[in-house]
């Protein structure tokens, strides 16, 4: 199974991956180029410079995401394309699988672009370290995505509800405050290490990887045990 989910690789990238992180690439320049336009004649210092960039590459994290992973079993199974795709003996579990990879790798490739453009255009600044927040972004959000895919059709929207519920929830009940506290923040994703600032500890990215890679096996799961013509 495995060696008939490679030969679909090179199809995935130019087909199916490509094309998403051209558009989020496109979304990038187009961001920057504003804010290029609007900064060309007054350079912003470094520092301020930094925080412009950095806040808007991780907002657009989320757009890069959305654009990687938004339907990509959901949609397959509305529109009955998985048929097409898995015509010859290949596992859904190991081909979703491989297309959620590709999407991390695109992801990096996306904000990789983003950096070297705002460093060519506003401050050669290379903020290479704003890597780690949108891979934490994509281990809790897109995973949790991948996960809903293939479970519902609006999996953007349910896991992005679930992702802003969890971060309103430990907002409003936070550990050291009770027992309900203590509770969410023990099973709830760890909402409150995302952001574009935030520099995690070795523990704390091994909470957040543990939760990517727990949603990501859940989900594998799913592909191998439920039908994909199921409704």
């Amino acid at each position: 199974m495995r060696g008939h989910a490679l030969r679909y690789l090179w199809w995935q990238i130019v087909d199916r991956t490509g094309p998403r992180i051209l558009a989020a690439v496109a979304v990038s320049g187009g961001f920057l180029g504003i804010l290029y336009m609007a900064m060309r004649e007054d350079k912003p210092s470094p520092a301020i410079a930094e925080n412009v960039l950095g806040q808007l590459h991780y907002q657009l994290v989320f757009m890069f995401i959305l654009l990687l992973l938004n339907g990509v079993v959901s949609q397959d199974r509305i529109q009955g394309w998985y048929r097409f795709y898995l015509a010859k003996p290949v596992s859904p579990s190991w081909f979703y699988g491989q297309h959620a990879v590709l999407a991390l790798l695109g992801l990096l490739a996306a904000s990789a672009v983003f950096i070297t453009l705002g460093s060519l255009l506003i401050q050669p600044i290379w903020n290479w370290h704003h890597m780690g927040p949108a891979v934490a972004a994509f281990l809790l959000y897109g995973m949790m995505m991948f996960l809903w895919s293939t479970l519902v059709k609006h999996d953007w929207l349910v896991g992005g509800l679930l992702l802003i519920g969890s971060a309103v929830a430990k907002s409003r009940w936070k550990p050291g405050t009770g027992a309900l506290g203590d509770l969410l923040h023990r099973v709830l994703p760890p909402t409150h290490l995302l952001g574009w600032n935030r520099d995690l500890t070795a523990a704390q990215w091994a909470w957040v990887a543990g939760w990517g890679v727990g949603l990501f096996i859940l989900a594998l799961l799913v592909l191998r045990f439920r039908p994909l013509g199921e409704d």
